[in-house]
């Protein structure tokens, strides 16, 4: 079977609808759609990236659990928003990372502001049964809460590429055709998990189409005297580049296991919370 052919056709753009002239522009210049002020809107695509086993997850699910709380995230607003979080890898302990950041914030699942489900499952986003599987969990999210998420996260890029190659442009282009459709028309973000290359200093892993075609990117890195990370936004549409995050890692006791051992997690600690 020819590769290529395996894979979904680019999705076919709606009719060209007209939005209003130069009052409607300068409305929705003010950027009042945000989730993230400043960093993440409605209708957008963004990648958080690092290094393998640097503490992307543990950074991700910080920012998506902040949302559904409505919790300051490093100094921004953040607006409630339901959130889907498509975890693809790492399901086992994904449950402690959960428990140990609620326990940090000393909250409880149902002090959460808006819905936050997951699934564990590696939808093949390049291929129409992958796209077909993907809608029917968003019909099933509503269904389920009566809305759609704001917040979308896909963990990892890699796992729901299916059997594509990421470093075909092609490829990652129709990868990133179908979460731009899906934002679009949920009006929501969708966040990508993404791996850096073995060359940190070369970028996110794959085809340069997939930076070009981001809203936004952020890359999750050591801090200069390596001790902790840092999150820097490394390219933000109609926004300023270069501001960085710092992010310290603590643990967090959850108790013991039938054997006497000790069970623990990792957490983010945000000093603007």
């Amino acid at each position: 079977m020819d590769t290529e052919n395996r894979f979904a056709e680019p999705i076919k753009k709606s009719s060209l609808k007209l939005v209003g002239g130069l009052h409607a522009a300068t409305l929705s210049a003010s950027r009042n759609d945000f989730l993230v002020s400043g960093l993440l809107h409605p209708g957008e695509v963004s990648a958080l990236w690092g290094l393998s086993g640097i503490g992307k997850t543990f950074v991700t699910l910080h920012l998506a659990m902040s949302i559904a709380f409505g919790r300051g995230w490093f100094g921004h607003e953040v607006k409630a928003g339901a959130v889907l979080y498509v975890n693809c890898e790492g399901q086992n302990g994904f449950g402690k990372r959960i428990r140990g950041l609620l326990d940090h914030w000393d909250e409880t699942a149902d002090q959460a502001k808006e819905p936050f489900d997951m699934t564990y499952s590696s939808p093949a986003l390049l291929t129409s049964s992958g796209q077909d599987a993907f809608q029917e969990a968003l019909d099933t999210y509503f269904a389920k809460y009566g809305a759609h998420p704001k917040l979308i996260v896909i963990d990892t890029l890699a796992r729901s590429f299916g059997g594509g190659d990421e470093n075909n442009a092609s490829h990652m282009s129709s990868y990133l055709n179908f979460c731009n459709e899906i934002a679009k028309e949920f009006e929501c973000h969708v966040l990508l998990n993404h791996h850096g290359g073995k060359d940190a200093s070369k970028g996110m892993r794959g085809s340069s189409a997939l930076k070009a075609g981001l809203d936004a990117s952020f890359q999750l890195t050591k801090s200069n005297d390596q001790s902790k990370l840092k999150l820097i936004v490394e390219k933000l549409k109609d926004g300023k580049t270069g501001q960085s995050y710092p992010i310290n890692l603590i643990e967090r006791h959850l108790g013991y296991d039938c054997f006497g051992q000790s069970i623990s997690t990792l957490a983010v600690q945000n000093a603007f919370s």
